[in-house]
């Protein structure tokens, strides 16, 4: 009996190894959307909001519009977006992510050449704010400030980040449609932000921007994205994610059947 259980013991912690050393099948991935008044709820909130450089104080967060690109003024305007992955499993590997927006309306005094967009990581935090089309000078997210006090200006005018590019996505101002995806799919440093907020159980913060040459030249490119305040709730920001769940019931699974084999021959053995 005392060897019979031995093998069971032994075979279990085999099982055990071997299921632990299999790594993640990406084909068993799961996605988990996020996007405003959408998913993962109905109450799920992400902030996005323009910023710009003729503007410095102005927010634009209840605006349904987002707007990225230069004009001849010259003004550089970039946008800032926010999401809270805290609903991520706790422990699940990510890999894979892809930032959506939609395009709202194309610019025809934009240049007619294809423009390269780039998606950063915000290295700070902002406040949304209720500066509609118009703008409002009312503290929250701008070129200047990340929030609602003058103790909260961003360390660099236009938003503080990480020089590490996430994701970058090329197209025309001029002729982009409206209602054309535009998806920024993550490179490694992207994955990595997101699980590195999501083992905080935090927000994610980001801006996406013209590429320097471009914010340095004396043309116009002007991009216009649907925001999380646009009515027409399939157009707003999305950021979706692959992961991997964590196969703990069958590990659970595993341990337990190892204890329970061993407290039978511990009552074995002491029962002889």
């Amino acid at each position: 009996m005392a060897r019979q259980s031995a093998k069971l013991i032994a075979a279990a912690i085999g099982t055990l190894a071997a299921f632990l050393a299999v790594p993640a099948d990406p084909a068993q991935a799961s996605l988990i959307t996020f996007k405003e008044g959408i998913s993962p709820t109905g109450a799920y909130t992400a902030p996005s909001a323009t910023i710009r450089s003729d503007q410095g104080n102005n927010n634009y967060g209840a605006d349904a519009i987002t707007i990225v690109g230069k004009t001849t003024t010259p003004a550089v305007l970039r946008s800032v977006y926010a999401f809270d992955v805290s609903d991520i499993p706790d422990g699940a590997p990510i890999d894979g992510a892809t930032l959506r927006l939609t395009v709202s309306s194309s610019d025809g005094t934009s240049i007619s050449a294809p423009i390269t967009l780039e998606l950063y990581q915000l290295s700070a935090s902002f406040t949304e704010g209720a500066g509609n089309s118009s703008g409002a000078n009312n503290g929250n997210v701008s070129w200047n400030f990340r929030g609602p006090t003058s103790a909260t200006t961003w360390g660099a005018p236009g938003g503080d980040f990480s020089p590490t590019l996430l994701a970058s996505i090329t197209a025309n101002p001029r002729t982009v449609a409206p209602g054309t995806l535009v998806d920024f799919v993550g490179e490694p440093a992207f994955v990595s932000a997101i699980q590195a907020a999501s083992d905080a159980n935090a927000t994610l913060y980001l801006v996406v921007k013209s590429a320097a040459v471009v914010e340095s030249a004396n043309v116009r490119e002007i991009f216009f994205f649907a925001s999380d305040e646009n009515t027409n709730t399939a157009y707003r920001p999305a950021l979706t994610v692959s992961y991997v769940p964590e196969p703990a019931s069958a590990a659970v699974v595993a341990i337990g059947a190892i204890g329970l084999l061993a407290r039978r021959r511990r009552g074995t053995s002491a029962g002889r």
